[in-house]
């Protein structure tokens, strides 16, 4: 994985429990990332702007922020990294119609 290296599950756990207390709002606008376009992580019933979530562990990881244009978000970023993690992460269009 590279960059990711330091990420570990923790990590990511972490970030969605800080996501958890703060809000997604808030998550969003102090780490300057946006909603979620297409993937989201699924953990524990909840879903997650999976990009926010691992830009938040990064920086619990490594004491360094990334910002929404330092990597990409997609299947071949932010969703495969938290994939390679253990983590489920879902398209937004299967979620939709899933119910």
């Amino acid at each position: 994985m590279g960059f990711w290296d330091p990420d570990t599950h923790s990590d990511v756990v972490r970030a969605m429990g800080e996501y958890d207390r703060a809000g997604q709002g808030r998550i969003l606008s102090e780490h300057g990332f946006g909603r979620a376009w297409t993937y989201v992580l699924l953990h524990d019933s909840k879903s997650y702007d999976s990009k926010a979530v691992l830009g938040v562990a990064y920086k619990f990881a490594t004491g360094r922020p990334l910002g929404a244009h330092d990597f990409n978000g997609g299947l071949q970023g932010a969703a495969a990294v938290l994939r390679s993690l253990g983590f489920e992460v879902r398209n937004l269009r299967d979620l939709r119609s899933d119910r």
